[in-house]
């Protein structure tokens, strides 16, 4: 089903003209799949992660409800074939509590060689569901249309030590090593006073199967730190970037920016940035970062009031890094982000509002610099508040294709009310 945003047209006015020049075609909606589609709890169930995309044009993402148990799947989304309209859903993998599975995936998930596919679940694990989340490999089958295979790399125990309850996808380096986040957990006494770690996990060596976990950092509630991270990890320049909602009792903020720098177990961990308790820079952030070719990080908070925002890193000599905020959100016209944004030709961000303006619920936006002061803001499309099959509450990272084709995913909403896959064309 197709949809035309009707909101913005993108219209020029160049300095001196006599009259207004037609408006500029409008971003292009597409619902590219209704979740729910193959009745109950068969079909994958509202997704709370962005999809990722492959070399042939298909879609993989995560949802934590939906599957044989409802209790979350691995999908798969094919373009439609020659002739043809409709995407093609599959269910690669359906979570269960009478294994070792973890339940419940709520991360993006990252492709490793071969064409396997790394996750987090966020609850349960072990015998007995006795974990508190896990990281899982899906390989892909021999021959095409065979079951892929899902593999338990590592059951968090929120114990000695262990991080637990991670809520974020997976960053991969070229050795193949998993960077991740756990929102509780940590090298602590009593595992109430676990607030989260950032870990690493190494793949098999000499023969082995067993990959090697190494706790890279524990936040604590007792320094001047960020505490309980839910986005994923960025690999930079073989540095670690990500972000926290919340900060310690040692500070007052509302949430960091974080980067780790070091090697194999031993890693330091340094606050770029704290976003103030009171005040108009934002506060929150929960989306992941996205850095461009000069190392500057892009990212998002959600509260008081929604913001788009650049770090830019020290200059020669300096130490500290640069907030600027690209802009606000929260008016009647938009709403507050909850995924990161995407860099775009030109220098153009992208990004979603999952909680959009009175009448509307999300939007997708585009951001373009400007010389300074804020970006100028466009909103590509906008759910309306009582969708036809189009989704609410978009959620998670965007993606785009090589032709610049954006696609995302809404948490609920749509035909069967949980959730839909959806295309822009800007």
């Amino acid at each position: 089903m197709h949809f035309k945003n009707q909101f913005l047209a993108r219209i020029a006015i160049p300095f001196g003209l006599a009259a207004i020049p037609p408006a500029a075609p409008a971003a292009t909606f597409t619902n590219l799949y209704d979740f729910g589609a193959q009745g109950g709890t068969n079909d994958a169930n509202n997704p709370y992660a962005g999809v990722i995309l492959d070399s042939a044009g298909n879609l993989y993402g995560t949802t934590y409800g939906g599957g044989t148990e409802g209790l979350g799947t691995v999908y798969e989304l094919s373009p439609p074939a020659a002739g043809q309209t409709a995407w093609t859903e599959t269910i690669l993998y359906s979570f269960y509590t009478n294994r070792t599975d973890g339940v419940a995936p709520t991360g993006r998930l990252v492709f490793g060689p071969g064409g396997v596919l790394y996750g987090t679940t966020s609850r349960a694990g072990g015998t007995g569901s006795s974990g508190y989340g896990t990281v899982f490999a899906l390989t892909p089958p021999a021959t095409a249309g065979a079951p892929w295979t899902e593999t338990t790399l590592h059951v968090f125990t929120q114990a000695d030590g262990d991080g637990g309850l991670p809520e974020a996808g997976l960053a991969i380096d070229g050795s193949g090593t998993l960077y991740g986040t756990t929102n509780r957990g940590g090298v602590f006494k009593k595992k109430s006073d676990g607030f989260g770690t950032v870990f690493s996990l190494a793949p098999p060596s000499g023969g082995g199967t067993s990959w090697t976990e190494t706790i890279l950092y524990t936040f604590s509630n007792t320094t001047k730190d960020g505490i309980s991270p839910q986005s994923d990890i960025l690999l930079s320049n073989g540095a670690l970037y990500g972000t926290t909602p919340f900060c310690s009792a040692k500070i007052a903020c509302s949430g960091t920016v974080f980067q780790l720098t070091g090697s194999g177990a031993t890693w330091t961990e340094s606050v770029l940035l704290a976003f103030p308790s009171n005040g108009d820079k934002g506060a929150s952030p929960v989306g992941s970062l996205s850095t461009d070719a000069s190392g500057a990080l892009y990212g998002t908070t959600t509260l008081v009031p929604g913001t788009a925002f650049r770090l830019t890193p020290p200059a020669a000599g300096q130490t500290k890094w640069t907030q600027s905020v690209l802009a606000k959100f929260g008016s009647d016209k938009d709403g507050g982000p909850q995924g990161g944004v995407l860099p775009g030709p030109g220098g153009v961000l992208f990004g979603t509002l999952t909680y959009g303006a009175k009448k509307a619920q999300g939007s997708v936006f585009e951001l373009t610099p400007t010389g300074s002061g804020p970006w100028t803001q466009t909103l590509l499309y906008t759910f309306p508040s009582k969708p036809a099959g189009g989704g609410s509450y978009p959620v998670g990272d965007l993606v785009a294709d090589p032709n610049g084709n954006l696609y995302g995913v809404t948490e609920i909403g749509g035909k069967y009310g949980v959730g839909t896959v959806f295309e822009i064309t800007p």
